[in-house]
């Protein structure tokens, strides 16, 4: 899970648009879908439901944007829903050079 991941999904969940998210980041469609793409399948959970004309958040993706848009991501150090990973992995950074630069 990146910042610009999430940052893609919040402006797509304020606007409930991809492609205005998109115009608004100033990066194509295509980025703003792979990105959600990607979070949905990091987490295992499907964010939204695409149609052909817009989008609409599903009961989990509303409680992702909730968290997300709330800094619970980033701000706090970690989603909660992210907390499982990390603690299997050992710790919230990939390699130990972050640790020391902290």
């Amino acid at each position: 899970m990146t910042f610009l991941q999430l940052k893609y999904f919040c402006t797509a969940c304020e606007l409930a648009s991809i492609t205005k998210a998109a115009e608004k980041m100033f990066v194509t469609q295509p980025a703003v879908s792979t990105a959600i793409r990607e979070l949905e399948q990091e987490f295992q959970i499907r964010l939204l439901n695409r149609r052909s004309k817009g989008m609409a958040l599903t009961d989990e993706g509303m409680t992702f944007y909730r968290e997300a848009s709330e800094g619970g991501a980033f701000g706090s150090g970690l989603s909660r829903m992210d907390q499982r990973r990390v603690a299997a992995r050992g710790g919230p950074y990939p390699d130990p050079l972050y640790q020391k630069i902290l």
